[in-house]
């Protein structure tokens, strides 16, 4: 029998212990952290710029060739992007750092320093990508989608990633029964809380 002088603390780690912005910025940080060195493409129909956001890297967009008008998607390795890209188009800007919501928990990839733009007198191009869960996309087959691009202010861009991981986080039923059954998108996040109240996060 072990002595008085000895004491333990007990870890128990559980999803259930994460608070639900912890959760939605490890579970976005993990997806995003798979998607580097893949470039996901979109062009909308009608539009006469395809935009490509290479994860980690840097957000271009660039002119189709003719006779491509379609709403096309694509999730390319970085070399195959960069072999099949066209010639001419704008770097929007280059991967600068991760930026976080502090009410959400909500993340971004913030791109700076692109291509000097005229409209602007000569100031470079940037853009946020956010990682969200689009509901457009919710239920269909696509786990990652560039689901919008948007020109909010001149050479300035807003772009959102659909990542089916997050819509898992809006109904917490349904993310530990796919868990439990080996079926969810999230790779294995837990949070944890010892006997002395502390707390923190185990991916």
């Amino acid at each position: 029998v072990e002595g008085p002088q000895f004491t333990y603390r007990a870890l128990v780690a559980s999803p259930l212990a994460c608070a639900p912005r912890d959760l939605r910025t490890a579970v976005a940080a993990q997806a995003a952290a798979k998607l580097e060195g893949k470039c996901l493409r979109r062009r909308w129909r009608g539009d006469w710029w395809t935009y490509e956001v290479c994860v980690g890297d840097a957000v271009r967009q660039f002119r189709q060739p003719p006779g491509r008008d379609h709403d096309g998607f694509g999730v390319l390795a970085a070399a195959d992007a960069a072999a099949s890209r066209d010639p001419g188009g704008f770097a929007i800007g280059s991967f600068s750092h991760v930026a976080v919501a502090p009410a959400t928990g909500a993340l971004s990839h913030v791109f700076a320093g692109g291509d000097a733009c005229d409209a602007t007198d000569g100031e470079p191009r940037d853009a946020a990508v956010k990682f969200a869960c689009v509901d457009a996309f919710r239920g269909r087959s696509k786990k990652v989608a560039l689901a919008s691009a948007a020109e909010t202010a001149t050479c300035s861009y807003d772009i959102v990633v659909h990542l089916a991981a997050l819509c898992e986080l809006d109904d917490d039923a349904d993310l530990h029964e796919k868990r439990a059954a080996g079926t969810s998108t999230i790779d294995h996040v837990d949070c944890f809380r010892d006997a002395d109240g502390e707390a923190g996060n185990l991916a």
